[in-house]
Formats: C-alpha cells, structure tokens, sequence
C-alpha cells in the first residue's frame, strides 16, 4: 500500500511541474533611440498592482545590444522601460498570456529638458515622446 501512494506521489510531480511552467508568460522586446540606434544598457521592469494599490516588482532586466526578455506569471501588468539620459516610456494594463510571447519595440527619446524649462514647468515642443508599442501576435498557421 505504501509502496503504491509513492508511487502515485511520484507519476504525478512530472505533471504539477507541467502545470506551473503553462502559467509562465515571456514579455520580448527591442530599445532603441530616437534614430532606431540599439540602446544597450536600458532598464525594463514589470510590476503588478495589488488589491490594496500598492505596486510589486515581478520583473526586473536590461536589454543587451537593444535586446530584452523576461518571464513573469500570467496577469496584467505596468511595463516601464528607462535609461539615463532619455525619457521613460511606460504602458498600463498590459494583459500578458502564457503561450505566445508579448513582443514590444520601444522608442527611448533623448531627455531635452533645459534647467529653464524644469523651473518653468514648460514643455519641450521638440521633444518627441518615447514610447512602448506592442507588435500585434503571430498568428499560427492552421
């Protein structure tokens, strides 16, 4: 008998393991500046909103020839990417599925911010925002 429920204990770790790997969803992506120069060295974290509103990081990396990859659970999530000298780009809500991988190509402008406009509160009009775009999934061939 004994021998029987470790045997059952056994068969069915293979399994479990499987199950937790499906929950496991992949976020790639490629940084680049403002002339689609690969920025290396650039940050990308993801973080998650809890039900008390208060933000955990899940993910944390920094892409390598403009080039980044993390795994992090099934769920939505706050992807911001950064690096010195240029602007943050950030997205909300990103829902990301285990599966296929999310795939986003990021544009980091330089920051062009002048000690005057930090004091005055104005804008840059020149500055071009930077930003997270994410490429729409491959389809599967049927």
């Amino acid at each position: 008998m004994l021998t029987c429920l470790l045997l059952m204990g056994v068969l069915a770790l293979p399994h479990t393991t499987s199950a937790r790997s499906q929950d496991v969803a992949s976020i790639r992506g490629t940084v680049a500046d403002e002339n689609n120069d690969p920025l290396d060295g650039a940050k990308v974290r993801v973080t998650k909103l809890d039900d008390e509103a208060l933000e955990t990081t899940i993910a944390e990396g920094e892409a390598n020839d403009g080039e980044f990859s993390l795994d992090v659970p099934s769920g939505t999530y706050r992807i911001v990417v950064w690096k010195d000298g240029y602007g943050d780009a950030e997205l909300r809500d990103e829902q990301i599925e285990a599966g296929e991988p999310a795939v986003y190509r990021v544009h980091l402008s330089k920051s062009t911010m002048s000690l005057d406009s930090a004091v005055s509160h104005k804008p840059q009009h020149d500055y071009t925002p930077s930003e997270i775009v994410r490429e729409p999934a491959k389809k599967s061939p049927r």
